[in-house]
Parts: C-alpha cells; structure tokens; sequence
C-alpha cells in the first residue's frame, strides 16, 4: 500500500519523518513530497514539483494529511477529492499534530466531508495512541 504524506515541508518535518519511517517500518511505501529535492522558486520548478506530487498522488493508496496545512497541502486535498470521486481510489486520512490551528478544518465544507478517518490523539498528547490508531486503520484497508 502506497501513503501520499501531505504536510508543511519546514515545520513539520521531525513529525514528518518519525511518521514515514514508523509507515516504512510496517511495511507500506511512502512518499514525501520534501524528498523531490528541488527548491521551487521559478515558475519552471513549482510546475515539475506540482506535477511529480499529483503524479504521485495518483499512484498512492491514501493520503495522509498532517494537521494543521496551509494552501499547498489544501491543493494536494483537493486534487485526492477529485481522485476519489471519479475512480473512488483514495482514502484520506486526516492526522492532528496541533489542535489549536486545526479547529477551522471541522467546518471546511469542500474538504470536510471527504475525510474517510481523522485521527486527533496525537494533539492531545498521546503520541503512541495516535500512531496505533494510524497503524490500525491502514490494516483494515489492506
């Protein structure tokens, strides 16, 4: 199973990284998009960046959304809705790390509704909880 992970590149990086090596570690793929390894300055840049993320978005199994996300991630939403309305392919996983910048996302109503599985332990403290929850839900699709 393949795991698009949507998120903020420099703020969340160390959460980043322990998700996709705990993923990694259980057996499924991920890709992050901070691995592309290109700054995207120039409109040329941005345009093979954005396009190796949908691609990649087009061959994953589910995206999984680290909370709270800014307009790129919103992007990467938005194209795995359109994913999953016309082949219903993806599962979107929503994944709190902070509860307080995530409270807008319950009322999101082009975003909301699309959520398959949310996951907020993890803002709430409990770490372990969050990841198993994660783990949990991911074997159930297998």
């Amino acid at each position: 199973m393949k795991i698009y992970l949507a998120s903020k590149y420099i703020k969340h990086s160390q959460v980043n990284k322990v998700i996709a090596d705990l993923l990694l570690k259980h057996g499924y793929e991920v890709f992050l998009p901070e691995s592309i390894d290109i700054n995207g300055v120039t409109k040329k840049q941005m345009l093979k960046v954005g396009t190796i993320c949908y691609q990649q978005i087009d061959s994953s199994d589910v995206i999984l959304v680290i909370s709270p996300y800014k307009r790129s991630v919103s992007a990467e939403i938005g194209y795995a809705i359109r994913s999953k309305l016309m082949y219903n392919k993806i599962k979107i996983v929503l994944f709190r790390i902070d509860n307080e910048e995530s409270e807008i996302e319950d009322s999101e109503a082009m975003i909301a509704p699309f959520i398959d599985y949310n996951i907020d332990e993890y803002s709430k403290g409990e770490i372990k909880s969050a990841y198993n929850k994660l783990l949990g839900y991911l074997s159930q699709l297998e």
